[in-house]
């Protein structure tokens, strides 16, 4: 079974997704402001909980993470939602990751999958340091590191020109 077709059906059987919708954000609600995201994103180390930054080790090589929501995150956005409304936030959630992964496969990418947000340690400059990423309004984030270089979060909408501009 292939890496999209077990995306789909993982993505079908969590069932109903989503994120805000274009009349209350005003635009596309997939899409993340790039801007302030490095800023925002980096924490104090004193601030962060040992526990949970300590959870993984501190990536030090090229890699992509793809941050999925978790289920308690899904049931947060769908709440208060109409039939309709669940159901076009579903197949837009589905939609997007799996060209996300699809396009991150055929590329070559080295991808790991995380569920829900956490302080992540990146070695930059030589030095692990925590980044926090919980700040972005999307649903699902990915994070892409190069080796001693600030990490970056983009929408799984943004990911074919994120990609192309961050590791030329």
């Amino acid at each position: 079974m292939t890496g999209i077709r077990k995306l789909l059906i993982v993505a079908a059987v969590v069932g109903l997704a989503g994120c805000a919708t274009e009349s209350e954000t005003g635009g596309d609600a997939n899409r993340s402001a790039p801007d302030t995201m490095v800023e925002a994103a980096l924490v104090n180390p004193a601030a962060v909980d040992s526990a949970q930054a300590d959870e993984l080790p501190p990536f030090a090589e090229r890699i992509v993470l793809f941050v999925e929501a978790t289920a308690e995150e899904l049931d947060a956005a769908r709440a208060g939602r109409n039939d309709a409304d669940r159901a076009t936030m579903a197949d837009d959630l589905m939609w997007y990751r799996a060209g996300a992964y699809e396009f991150l496969e055929r590329n070559g990418f080295p991808v790991r999958t995380l569920q829900g947000r956490r302080p992540l340690r990146f070695v930059v400059n030589g030095e692990a340091r925590p980044f926090d990423y919980s700040h972005i309004p999307t649903l699902d984030v990915i994070i892409l590191y190069d080796t001693n270089r600030i990490p970056v979060a983009v929408a799984p909408i943004d990911i074919e020109e994120a990609v192309r501009s961050y590791f030329r």
